[in-house]
């Protein structure tokens, strides 16, 4: 399941695999309570809902203020980070 936000429209992505849907919202802690892991921008809200769920996450930052903290945000939590190469 992808969401991809009001001011965006699904159906600009193309066809899609038929194991994936897209919406513009989703109820993400409904969505959490029925998903194995979680691919996420590391935004406080969808990682403090991840962690409250019990769900593993995969944190992709896109913006400025995401990336200088996300690891060290989730480390604080308890969580596991590690970079894109492998490296604690």
């Amino acid at each position: 399941m992808l969401s991809v936000g009001r001011d965006a429209d699904p159906s600009g992505l193309g066809p899609l695999p038929a194991n994936v849907e897209a919406h513009r919202h989703v109820p993400q802690p409904a969505v959490l309570a029925h998903t194995d892991v979680f691919v996420t921008h590391a935004g406080m809200n969808s990682t403090m809902e991840a962690l409250a769920a019990a769900v593993p996450m995969v944190a992709v930052p896109h913006t400025p203020e995401q990336r200088p903290r996300p690891a060290g945000r989730h480390r604080h939590r308890g969580a596991r980070a590690r970079h894109a190469a492998g490296r604690p």
